[in-house]
């Protein structure tokens, strides 16, 4: 059975970019992939007393929520039409071999 439980994690950097890059590359996942809540905004404070790092929560989204990019459909759609041929090749090895026994 799969399991429908999503990845989320916590991450935090000096700024809400870096929290969120930090973020997206301990998940190995892409921006698009995610949904992404500021938890807290990064503060610089007064000479840097009293600073405070940007904080993130990402939640991976299930899989039908998110777009593959198009190279990704591109290459898709050529191992798909791969496959499509060597089925058809082996199918025809199959039958010249039935055909000549």
């Amino acid at each position: 059975m799969e399991s429908t439980e999503l990845k989320t994690i916590q991450s935090t950097g000096k700024s809400v970019d870096e929290a969120i890059f930090k973020g997206l590359q301990q998940m190995e996942i892409s921006i698009d992939e995610v949904t992404i809540e500021i938890i807290q905004q990064e503060t610089k404070g007064i000479l840097g007393i009293g600073a405070k790092p940007a904080i993130v929560k990402l939640t991976q989204k299930p899989a039908e929520e998110y777009e593959l990019p198009e190279y990704m459909k591109k290459a898709e759609e050529r191992r798909e039409h791969r496959d499509d041929r060597r089925d058809r090749r082996d199918d025809r090895r199959r039958n010249d071999r039935r055909d000549d026994s």
